[in-house]
């Protein structure tokens, strides 16, 4: 049995079987993983906090490119960048689909929303932008050179919002700027009295 290992004709085969499958087996994190589906929020009070992982089930527009960063396979925050063709066009951002009893905290009143986000490396954005799906009009704030947390005032959507959609902002377009979002924080107004 020994022998017949060592022949070349089995020897062969068997080292290139074995080394197929140690490519394999370090692509681990390549091979497709399960759709991530909307997220509700984690309350705190009254605020509805989306973390890393609800930020990834997040669908980037036309103008974006998004990168998840996994941690021990959980997504711990989500790079959003914008394509340098997009730059000055009032393009879609990347899409948070909300669920449906998130979506009814936010029916007819304002909301304070919070994105805490770190800088990428060389490319960090210089700004950044949220409405709701399928409102015209963006709220934009500049962001900081470094680590931080961006602050809007949302208008109320007419009735319950079916997503909060993310723009990167920059205005070079030398190079696909963007952004790590960690967490966005939606806290509603109280009602009109």
């Amino acid at each position: 049995m020994r022998t017949i290992l060592f022949h070349p004709l089995a020897l062969y085969p068997l080292v290139a079987g074995f080394a197929a499958l140690a490519v394999l087996v370090s692509l681990r994190p390549a091979w497709p993983t399960r759709d991530l589906a909307a997220a509700p929020a984690v309350r705190e009070g009254a605020a509805f906090d989306y973390g890393a992982v609800a930020l990834a089930a997040a669908q980037a527009g036309p103008a974006h490119d998004m990168f998840i960063v996994r941690g021990r396979d959980v997504p711990s925050a989500v790079r959003l960048a914008r394509r340098m063709a997009s730059v000055g066009q009032n393009a879609p951002g990347a899409a948070l689909t909300l669920v449906p009893e998130d979506a009814d905290a936010f029916a007819g009143r304002a909301v304070m929303a919070e994105i805490r986000y770190r800088p990428l490396p060389i490319t960090t954005a210089e700004g950044l932008s949220l409405r709701w799906v399928g409102d015209e009009t963006w709220v934009s704030v500049p962001t900081q050179p470094g680590e931080g947390r961006a602050q809007f005032h949302l208008p109320p959507p007419g009735a319950a919002p079916s997503g909060l959609e993310i723009r990167i902002d920059s205005t070079k377009a030398d190079y696909a700027y963007g952004l790590e979002l960690v967490w966005l924080r939606l806290i509603p107004e109280a009602p009109p009295a």
